[in-house]
């Protein structure tokens, strides 16, 4: 089995390179700023005629041309591609001078390597082998490390990533993915990631063999790289995130390399508070997220079916199909009837809105609606009185609208108190509202509120429902059987 080499050389062991557990960082009233323009060199080369036979490699070239349409079909790269013959010294040279021309100072460049690497031990040097390299003992057609960094004093930039199936690697701290961040925490972080500078590698080992050939079309590196790429969310991303999430367990865990992601040592920028952030494609992301929806839903996910029913009749992401669409209502109706049967409240009151107002297909029916939420305001109080929030919220929705009994403040009141009581933030900000006179007992509900949230970000929804608390959502059907 052919095989390509990784290598350490580029990457320091300073403090610089072990990356900090992901965080929300402290954020600056800094304007949000758009990555510059998207730049990718693709190089795989297969062939190697001046090297004998076992030297030939199998899938540096698909796993090149597929990165290629990867990078763009799906995201915003203009796209060099450079294959076996294209790849030799002069031409590898020549394309990263060309494509330095056209970068600018917020301009981002990736630079995609898959063929073979040398690493000399007595010079400590590693070095890309071009389609025309020669024997191991002439280096004449070979591409050094050194030579690569030299580049990057010259280029301006803001962003280089390496991504190398063969050489480069450095000492990598193992840390965790990053945690579920809020949505502005993580459009926070990514803006960081912006407006920083960087020079990292990604490496699909360090100093041992990596697989050229695994079983398919491409290598063990490329598989988990592509379908990180495919898969990915949100559609704004660092690639360190892209290689923990995707990368480094996948390829770690199913062969005998070590991926890696780090800084590049003397490389004018190797860490300036920033990482190289991809951007998809504005069609691409929603095909991607009709993907997402489709695989939740077909999990039983109620929210989901009803998501991609919408993306079916508007045609975003996938071909317009009115009538997938009108299966998918009626699939997300059938999940809500068993979520109520099995006892979530919330789905009960849904099906009381969807028969009040004919949605999802349901035949408008007063009486029929009227009896869903009579049963769904029995559940909340149940759910209430043994200490739940939601019920507690959704008894006090339910009072407030008169869905299914005559309205009654007094008692919507009562139940958003129990659920602010129970740091339920939406409960605290409704309790507020029906306090029409604003006073001390109003501004200590905007106290709780803001109380819960800072909870909830610390530690997650602070009061569970019955289903939540069994690892379900009320929106899953699967709690329901």
């Amino acid at each position: 089995m052919a095989m390509l080499w990784a290598v350490t050389t580029l990457l320091g062991n300073n403090p610089l390179s072990r990356p900090a557990r992901a965080q929300a960082p402290a954020w600056s009233q800094q304007q949000e700023e758009q990555p510059g323009p998207y730049f990718a060199l693709v190089i795989g080369i297969d062939e190697y005629p001046k090297l004998n036979k076992q030297s030939q490699l199998k899938t540096a070239v698909k796993d090149a041309e597929e990165i290629a349409r990867i990078l763009r079909e799906d995201y915003e790269f203009e796209v060099v591609l450079l294959r076996n013959r294209e790849a030799n010294r002069d031409g590898i040279m020549s394309a990263l001078n060309s494509v330095n021309r056209k970068l600018s100072k917020d301009g981002n460049l990736l630079i995609y390597y898959a063929g073979h690497g040398k690493y000399d031990s007595q010079g400590r040097k590693a070095y890309w082998l071009a389609y025309d390299a020669d024997e191991p003992d002439d280096n004449t057609h070979w591409i050094s490390a050194d030579e690569i960094t030299a580049f990057f004093w010259r280029m301006s930039a803001r962003h280089i990533l390496i991504v190398s199936d063969s050489c480069y690697s450095g000492g990598l701290s193992m840390r965790e993915a990053h945690p579920g961040f809020t949505e502005s925490d993580w459009d926070k972080y990514v803006q960081k990631m912006i407006q920083g500078s960087s020079r990292t590698l990604m490496s699909s080992g360090g100093l041992e063999p990596v697989e050229d050939d695994h079983g398919g079309d491409h290598s063990v590196f490329a598989n988990a790289l592509i379908r990180g790429l495919a898969q990915m969310t949100p559609d704004t991303f660092p690639a360190r995130n892209l290689f923990n999430d995707f990368i480094q367990v996948r390829v770690g865990g199913s062969s005998e390399q070590m991926p890696q992601y780090d800084f590049i040592r003397n490389s004018a920028q190797e860490y300036g508070g920033g990482d190289f952030v991809f951007l998809r494609k504005k069609q691409a992301a929603a095909t991607g997220d009709a993907e997402r929806q489709r695989q939740q839903c077909d999990r039983q996910i109620i929210s989901a079916c009803l998501n991609l029913s919408s993306l079916y009749r508007n045609g975003t992401g996938v071909d317009k199909n009115e009538e997938r669409a009108g299966e998918l209502q009626e699939k997300a109706l059938t999940l809500q009837r068993r979520a109520c049967d099995a006892g979530s409240g919330q789905q009960c009151l849904n099906l009381g809105y969807e028969h009040e107002f004919g949605r999802l297909g349901a035949p408008v029916d007063t009486d029929l609606a009227g009896e869903f939420c009579k049963r769904a305001r029995e559940l909340f109080r149940r759910d209430c009185e043994q200490g739940h929030a939601e019920g507690c919220q959704g008894l006090g929705t339910i009072y407030e609208s008169g869905n299914g009994l005559p309205k009654n403040e007094k008692l919507a009141g009562e139940s958003y108190k129990k659920a602010c009581d129970l740091l339920d933030l939406p409960s605290c900000r409704r309790l507020s509202f029906l306090q029409k006179p604003a006073g001390d007992s109003q501004a200590h509900n905007f106290g709780k509120a803001k109380n819960d949230a800072s909870r909830e970000k610390d530690d997650g929804s602070a009061n569970p429902s019955p289903e939540r608390k069994k690892g379900k959502s009320n929106d899953e059907s699967s709690s329901a059987k």
